[in-house]
């Protein structure tokens, strides 16, 4: 599932980021941050930050603009996570190499989103996040499905469901 769900999240923000950015100039899933500790002057920069990779996290997606540098992160079922990373991202901007000539430009962080509610726009503004709402048909279905578990009705039916694989003794 959770597979599944990243490839949903990846095909989501390509989607958006070729409407909002048809000409191109932008980075789907963008290294952040620096090279480890003396990696540099050791191997050189380039090689330091191939094998930086695995610790430098991947905002989804990366464009910069004349004014300023935009990360997206796009998120469909734990929307709230989102405005957390971003904000880490943000600032890992002045650190990452790859955008030294952007460094001093301001940072515009924005949550892509198929949904939203007013919890996470509380919070998405308090920390100075845009939402994007993008929810194209192909995902509409998902999301719906995604809101069912939380109803009464769906909790009650799942409680029956453990109760009985309890008792029958299947897991």
């Amino acid at each position: 599932m959770a597979h599944k769900n990243a490839q949903r999240q990846t095909r989501l923000t390509a989607e958006w980021m070729m409407e909002q950015y048809p000409q191109g100039g932008y980075t789907l899933n963008a290294r952040l941050g620096p090279a480890l500790d003396g990696l540099v002057e050791s191997i050189g920069l380039e090689r330091a930050l191939r094998e930086s990779a695995p610790w430098r996290p991947r905002v989804d997606a990366l464009a910069v603009e004349p004014r300023v540098v935009v990360l997206v992160e796009a998120e469909i079922r734990q929307v709230r996570n989102a405005v957390g990373n971003l904000l880490v991202y943000r600032n890992l901007v002045p650190t990452t190499p790859e955008l030294r000539e952007h460094w001093g430009k301001p940072v515009e962080m924005v949550l892509l989103s198929p949904w939203t509610n007013s919890t996470i726009d509380a919070m998405a503004r308090t920390a100075g996040v845009r939402v994007a709402i993008y929810n194209p048909p192909w995902i509409a279905d998902y999301v719906a499905e995604l809101h069912v578990y939380w109803t009464k009705e769906y909790q009650e039916r799942r409680a029956r469901k453990l109760a009985l694989r309890g008792i029958l003794g299947v897991e």
